[in-house]
């Protein structure tokens, strides 16, 4: 779980992570995605939500919340050299988890085009494509997902 100390590493990692997202599509928002991730920002949302983490050694590799009023999955990034080795599978596994403890029957989340396919595989549907994030984070492409959450005994 996210701790406030780590915010600025959290912050790094989103602008870290956002420079590999393709300019073509997601250049004018850049700076409006790391803006919207600042320490600040991060301790802001705090009773909103949470924030979960995933540390390696001393490394924030991984972040992601979950807001309990929008019942939705934002903020979600990785480290690109963790990318594809399981590390964003285990923490949207956990997300979800709290999900679940918190009384939701279903999750969404609005995907960056490029991460539509791991959403996929981990059982998130598309609502519709191209839709602004509006209120939630930024504007800019965006796919919306849901995913049916079942309770479990843990």
């Amino acid at each position: 779980e996210f701790k406030k100390k780590e915010a600025l590493e959290v912050s790094k990692l989103v602008e870290k992570t956002v420079l590999v997202l393709p300019k073509e599509t997601y250049g004018p928002y850049l700076a409006e995605y790391c803006s919207n991730n600042t320490p600040k920002a991060l301790k802001d949302f705090l009773p909103k939500g949470i924030i979960l983490v995933a540390v390696e050694g001393e490394i924030v590799v991984e972040t992601v919340r979950l807001d309990f009023q929008k019942q939705k999955i934002f903020g979600m990034f990785v480290d690109p050299s963790f990318q594809g080795k399981g590390v964003g599978k285990k923490l949207l596994v956990a997300i979800e988890k709290r999900a679940r403890q918190n009384g939701f029957k279903q999750v969404g989340l609005s995907s960056t085009i490029p991460a539509v396919r791991f959403y996929e595989k981990n059982g998130f549907q598309c609502i519709n494509k191209n839709q602004v994030f509006g209120s939630i984070t930024v504007s800019g492409p965006v796919v919306e997902m849901k995913k049916t959450l079942f309770s479990t005994k843990n």
